[in-house]
């Protein structure tokens, strides 16, 4: 059962990291679109409420499913509101309602959303039985392959129009929603203190290691997603779907070659 519930957990995982990178080859048509200058400084202020938002809502999503002791809710209501929060923006666009800002504002609930059902995926992973090391290669594989695929897929996904990656996203998360609402819920009734997590956080501080790699790993293949978009725009002229495979020239090596 842990070999099934593993291949569809890395597959929620994969979903969602997968539709992270679908909107990056096209950002500024995008932007465009919801009522921004197709800039590189609106790219970045699009992008980068969505992060922030994973970095300060990870942690609440976390703290609830310890407090209450389960996970699978979260995760659907993390994928539910991902997909609200998606198909909010593309009625932006196509009610003529509203400006940038309330699309960044919806970004930002979109990213508060998502990284509910991303973190606690992976939280669910390592619920599992058979060993960490198998789970959270399953995990690592999936993350990698969302990130190599979903650019290129994104750039095709642009010839259908601006909105075309958002909603294909929000099509997935709902998706994800479905899917997780019949797993089992390994962590039911064990419930967890937050301030004991921090606790032995500082009681191992070799974590500072992979943590700060992490962080250096994520901010070369972000800043390299958007700089890279705009300057193969400005400098070739090249559109979405050529753009969309020159990252995934970068990201395909970039996700398989850091699990050797």
């Amino acid at each position: 059962m842990s070999r099934a519930e593993r291949a569809r957990l890395s597959a929620v995982v994969f979903v969602v990291l997968f539709t992270q990178l679908l909107v990056y080859p096209g950002v500024d048509r995008l932007v465009d679109a919801l009522g921004g200058a197709p800039t590189i400084d609106a790219g970045t202020a699009f992008l980068a409420v969505q992060l922030g938002a994973f970095v300060l809502f990870s942690a609440v999503w976390g703290a609830l499913s310890d407090r209450v002791g389960c996970r699978v809710p979260f995760v659907v209501a993390g994928a539910v509101g991902g997909t609200a929060a998606y198909l909010a923006l593309a009625a932006l666009v196509v009610t003529d309602l509203g400006d940038f800002r309330v699309a960044l504002a919806l970004r930002f609930l979109e990213g508060a959303f998502t990284i509910g059902a991303f973190s606690l995926s992976i939280t669910m992973l390592m619920d599992l039985d058979g060993g960490h090391g198998k789970n959270m290669g399953a995990a690592g594989i999936a993350i990698g392959g969302g990130a190599a695929i979903g650019a290129p897929v994104g750039g095709q996904l642009y010839a259908f129009g601006p909105l075309a990656p958002i909603l294909f996203a929000a099509a997935l998360l709902s998706a994800v929603a479905v899917a997780v609402s019949t797993l089992p819920d390994r962590a039911a009734g064990q419930r967890q203190d937050v301030a004991a997590a921090f606790d032995g956080l500082r009681g191992r501080t070799g974590l500072l290691v992979p943590f700060a790699f992490g962080f250096a790993d994520r901010f070369a293949a972000g800043f390299f997603g958007l700089v890279g978009t705009f300057y193969f725009r400005d400098a070739f002229g090249l559109d979405p779907a050529a753009i969309g495979l020159l990252l995934a020239c970068f990201f395909v090596p970039f996700a398989l070659l850091q699990y050797l």
